[in-house]
């Protein structure tokens, strides 16, 4: 079993190595700019930007996140 587990270590660097990252495919960019914007506009509900965009709570939450990290470090 475990050289079946470092076999796919292995391919999974390889890949890597390509610039095949695997894993779910992230959000469409121009969607989740759409919701930081309601977001940042304070006049809709997180319940409402997600209904809205199809983004869930904890994504829209994840992005705000990320955003506040990067504006941090800048």
């Amino acid at each position: 079993a475990s050289s079946n587990a470092s076999s796919s270590v292995r391919g999974r660097w390889k890949d890597c190595a390509r610039g095949r990252m695997g894993g779910r495919p992230g959000k469409d960019k121009k969607i989740v700019e759409q919701a930081l914007t309601l977001y940042d506009s304070k006049a809709y509900s997180v319940d409402e930007i997600s209904k809205t965009t199809g983004i869930s709570r904890a994504t829209l939450y994840k992005y705000v996140n990320l955003r506040k990290e990067n504006q941090n470090s800048n």
